[in-house]
This record gives C-alpha cells, sequence and structure tokens, in this order.
C-alpha cells in the first residue's frame, strides 16, 4: 500500500472511532438524564468531584435516580428524638415541638443547584492513624484536603448527586492563612453562590468539633453501626441572640429538628444534642443554613466518613420539603 493510501485508511480510521466514541458520550448522556442524574457542577472553587473513599461497609443504602415524590411527615412522637442544649450566651427556648409540625416548603431536586456546601474550617482534621502521613499546619489541622473537612464535603456531595440532588461544593480553605477571618470568607463566598445560584435552598456548612475529656485526651463520640465505628453528628444553629440581624433563626432551627429526627430515625444515637447559639454563622443568609459537625477531633477519618451516608440519607429524606404534621 502506497503512503497515500495509508493516509487515506487512516485518515478514515480516526472518522470512524470518533463517531463511536460521540455515540457511546450521547448514549451516556441519555442514561444519566433518563436516571435523572443532573450533571457534576465544576466551578472555579466548587463543584463536585469523585471523593477517592469509598462508601464504607454496612452504611446505609442511598437511593439512586430521583428522590421519592411527596414530603416526608412527622408525628407527635418524634418529638421525643429531639434533643436540644443552648450555649451559654443564649437565653431563648423556642417550642421546637412547634417547629417540628412547621411544614417545610423547600423542594432539592431539579436540574438547577439548591444545595451548597461549605468549610468555614475547612483545615480541620481528624486524630492520624497508622499511615496517614499528611503535614499539619497546627494539631488536628491540615491543608490537605485529602484528610481534612473538605474529603467529608466530596463523599456528602457525590451522595447527594447521586440521589438527584444537585449540588455546589466550595472547597475553599476559608480559615488559611487566616483563622480569624474564616467566617469573613466564608460569608463572601456564600453570598457569590447565592447571587449566582438563587436556587440553593440549603447550606450547610461542615466542621467537626473539638471537645476534651476530664483528663485532658481528646473526646471521640462514636456509635457501632452494623459492626462499624461511626462517629456521632451535631449540628449547631445560630441566632440574633448577639445582637447581629437574623430575624429568621427560627426557620434554621425548624430544619435542624427535622433534620435530627430523621438521623434519629436511621440509627438512635446518631447524633448529639443541637446547639442553639447566639452567633449568627453566616445562618442569616439562607433559611436552610446550619453547621454540620462530623465527630470531634479525637475521632478518626474513617469514623467521619463512616457518618457521611447516614447524614447523606436524612437530607435525601428531606428533599421534597415536609408536610404538616400528623396527630398520631
Amino acid at each position: 500500500m502506497n503512503r497515500n493510501k495509508r493516509s487515506t485508511v487512516f485518515g478514515a480510521a480516526l472518522i470512524i472511532l470518533g463517531l463511536v466514541l460521540g455515540l457511546c458520550l450521547g448514549m451516556v448522556l441519555v442514561e444519566r438524564q433518563r436516571a435523572g442524574k443532573p450533571p457534576l457542577l465544576r466551578l472555579p472553587q466548587g463543584g463536585v468531584s469523585k471523593p477517592g473513599q469509598t462508601t464504607p461497609s454496612g452504611s446505609p443504602s442511598v437511593p439512586v435516580g430521583p428522590a421519592g415524590t411527596g414530603g416526608v411527615s412527622f408525628s407527635q412522637s418524634d418529638a421525643k428524638k429531639i434533643s436540644l442544649r443552648y450555649g451559654d450566651d443564649c437565653d431563648y427556648r423556642p417550642d421546637v415541638q412547634a417547629l417540628l409540625k412547621q411544614p417545610l416548603s423547600w423542594n432539592l431536586t431539579g436540574d438547577a443547584p439548591t444545595v451548597l456546601i461549605i468549610h468555614t474550617h475547612a483545615s480541620e482534621s481528624y486524630t492520624r492513624q497508622m499511615g496517614q502521613n499528611y503535614a499539619e499546619t497546627t494539631e488536628f489541622r491540615t491543608l490537605n484536603t485529602a484528610y481534612n473537612m473538605v474529603a467529608l464535603g466530596e463523599k456528602l456531595a457525590v451522595l447527594l448527586e447521586e440521589a438527584g440532588i444537585c449540588v455546589i461544593h466550595d472547597r475553599s480553605l476559608h480559615d488559611y492563612p487566616s483563622y480569624n477571618s474564616a467566617y469573613t470568607n466564608s460569608r463572601q463566598s456564600v453570598q457569590d453562590y447565592l447571587s449566582r445560584y438563587p436556587s440553593i435552598q440549603v447550606v450547610l456548612d461542615l466542621h467537626r468539633d473539638a471537645v476534651l475529656n476530664s483528663d485532658g485526651s481528646q473526646y471521640a463520640p462514636t456509635l457501632t453501626v452494623n459492626g462499624e465505628m461511626v462517629a456521632q453528628l451535631m449540628l449547631v444553629v445560630g441566632t440574633d441572640a448577639s445582637g447581629m440581624q437574623h430575624p429568621r433563626w427560627e426557620e434554621n432551627l425548624a430544619a435542624a429538628v427535622k433534620l435530627q429526627v430523621l438521623l434519629e430515625r436511621q440509627v438512635p444515637g446518631i447524633t448529639r444534642p443541637t446547639i442553639l447559639r447566639a452567633q449568627r454563622y453566616n445562618h442569616d443568609l439562607s433559611d436552610g443554613a446550619m453547621i454540620v459537625e462530623i465527630g470531634t477531633a479525637g475521632n478518626s477519618l474513617q469514623q467521619a466518613m463512616a457518618a457521611v451516608p447516614y447524614l447523606a440519607e436524612a437530607l435525601i429524606g428531606l428533599c421534597r420539603g415536609t408536610t404538616a404534621d400528623s396527630t398520631s
């Protein structure tokens, strides 16, 4: 075969290969659309990417595809699942049972972004285990996003996206290099995202707590689920008790107590008491804003990761809001 014929054959082969690849990609996109999965958003400081960690064995089965129709409902007996405590700086005592009965009108399904995951203290990390040789900026803090709060946000974002909830995950290290500027920095990020995507209805700020035992060691709140050690979760809700403008803080609390009930329905004891604080923590920017503390510094990253699917499942349960309270 002469050179011209070889070139012709090679060119034709490339064209055929391109057509085949294009057809395959088209089929994938069609199947994704049929499954109700929105495209992964990729933004300069946000978006979703695979976290690199697999779902732990014994974790709940998170539904794939469009979330179920209709909102979840609560009964009077669900109020017993709510555990609330108050910061020393907060003297509010809201009627949490009334907030539980209050319908939740959001809908997190659809193609537009409805959930923003952010990390005010992104560099927070856990007790290092054998084989984890990442560098720390200070004790229990690292810029390595495979071991800090960004890793947990990645996992949560993927699980929600697989259930048909469109997520933006902001991976910015808002607490570095200035820890004291963290909430100022994250406030600007949230405002920017809400301006660009007014469809966002839930803003989750993922943290890990830090608590010392009486002997000075790190407290690690865990429970065993299906033979696996799982870090406990804790929700934190801000108010206007500090004097800062936040007139609708009870809307945040109403969403938080509903989320706590769904978590406790799955695994009794998986939550620590929800905390109401005087600081507003940027929660005034959205009626669906809250802090989620995933374990403490005393937990391992694996224990914290094991809690994420339960958080995802509870959020998926709330994806179409809630109906009015029943009397059962």
